[in-house]
């Protein structure tokens, strides 16, 4: 079976997923969720760490995925992913946290499920985000 842009591992379908976006570089924002838009992924956008964290701590159970920017400057990607765990402890649905970075990571990321080095190719995020989701 051939897998469309809409389709990531094991024939799962992208339409209808909810994504947050946590990054301090708006452009990247911007072009991300035009990206996963175009392939009916809706998003939320969030300009630094403790944004992004308000963003999930108020509906915890509204994302698929959150893609987190691991160097930010109000809230940097891991301390941003731990508070986000602490939170997910009381919610029945673990949301999986990926790590965006252009750099490598302390313990290999220890503490995201996922992640995505920049630069990246757009066709390749989705396949990928696609392949921690538990459903």
């Amino acid at each position: 079976m051939r897998m469309n842009a809409e389709q990531g591992q094991k024939g799962k379908r992208a339409e209808g997923l909810f994504f947050l976006l946590v990054d301090d570089n708006v452009g990247l924002l911007r072009v991300i969720s035009a990206y996963l838009f175009k392939r009916h992924v809706r998003t939320d956008c969030a300009g630094g760490g403790l944004d992004g964290l308000k963003k999930y701590v108020e509906n915890p159970e509204k994302y698929d995925a959150i893609l987190l920017d691991v160097h930010m400057p109000d809230l940097d990607g891991y301390e941003t992913m731990r508070r986000m765990r602490e939170h997910m402890r009381g919610v029945p649905r673990q949301t999986p946290i990926i790590a965006v970075s252009g750099e490598s990571l302390e313990n290999n990321g220890e503490g995201f499920d996922l992640l995505i080095r920049k630069p990246f190719r757009y066709e390749d995020l989705l396949p990928k985000v696609m392949s921690v989701l538990p459903y």
